[in-house]
């Protein structure tokens, strides 16, 4: 049996754990509240304390605690903070909608592809029906393109209702997606429902410009070929008759990179467009673009 003076000594030890921890619980709850009312510092702040007597102690604080002060240095731009105290967060469970998508955003600023995909394919598994899912379907699809992970691609297409897939920024990343495939049907249609919401879309100009452009160019190729191999008067009708056929698409792609090169005056597009004037017999414009291309 222990004695009373043993009891005696270990009494005040314990009221001292006990008032930590009650201590450390309310000003959890204070961090919390500070931060649902927008009040980020005084939520960093409290957090980080909370955080810094339990390291003293070798203690760790509770998932919770690392969640509110990651989110709180993401809304105040802090974000080397945030990336670590979300990381520990979700090492120690935390999976909230928030965390998950400031941790996936962390991620992205640092251009951590692999990790992003993790944190928002994780997001989306434990709230598919979330506040930033439609968002994060849609950055998720974008990632495909990058990781050339189509398959899921096309169950992300696939998942999303037919309002968010009419989304522009839904579509921009499926046409992408699409374009690498060369699939060709599909991008046309994606592309030409995005020019009809947005004219001056750059991915979906780019993909009829280009388009266009090697549809005329190689036909062009194949024309001359021929005829180089076959002079003859039937031979050289049929180049005249591919001719308009060939001007036409080269006159389509032409007025595609026009309105890119007014949008963003690259020199690869400056190169496209003196391609373009050179086959149209316009050498003194098709010099003038070679110029801005180098």
């Amino acid at each position: 049996m222990i004695k009373l003076r043993t009891l005696l000594k270990l009494l005040p030890i314990a009221m001292l754990c006990a008032c930590s921890g009650g201590r450390v619980v309310q000003m959890a709850g204070e961090s919390e509240s500070a931060y649902r009312a927008g009040d980020y510092d005084r939520a960093l702040k409290n957090a980080e304390q909370i955080i810094d007597e339990l390291n003293r102690k070798h203690k760790t604080a509770q998932a919770g605690v690392y969640a509110v002060a990651g989110k709180s240095a993401w809304e105040l731009g802090q974000y080397g903070k945030s990336l670590s105290y979300l990381e520990q967060a979700q090492k120690l469970g935390q999976n909230d909608e928030m965390s998950l998508v400031m941790l996936a955003g962390n991620y992205r600023r640092t251009d951590n592809l692999s990790k992003e995909i993790d944190a928002l394919t994780e997001c989306l598994r434990v709230h598919p029906d979330g506040t930033r899912a439609d968002s994060l379907r849609s950055r998720l699809l974008a990632t495909c393109a990058e990781s050339e992970n189509y398959e899921l691609a096309d169950r992300l297409w696939m998942q999303m209702d037919p309002g968010q897939r009419q989304s522009l920024e839904a579509m921009e990343a499926y046409l992408e997606i699409n374009r690498a495939r060369d699939n060709e049907s599909l991008s046309d249609s994606l592309a030409g429902s995005i020019l009809d919401r947005d004219p001056d879309n750059a991915a979906a100009l780019r993909h009829f410009a280009e388009k266009y452009f090697w549809k005329a160019e190689n036909r062009y190729q194949a024309e001359m070929k021929a005829y180089a191999d076959h002079r003859t008067t039937s031979q050289y009708k049929k180049l005249l008759e591919a001719f308009k056929t060939v001007t036409a698409d080269f006159k389509e792609s032409l007025s595609c990179f026009k309105k890119l090169y007014s949008i963003d005056p690259d020199p690869e597009i400056a190169n496209y467009l003196g391609n373009i004037y050179t086959r149209l017999d316009d050498e003194q414009t098709a010099k003038y673009y070679f110029n801005r291309a180098k």
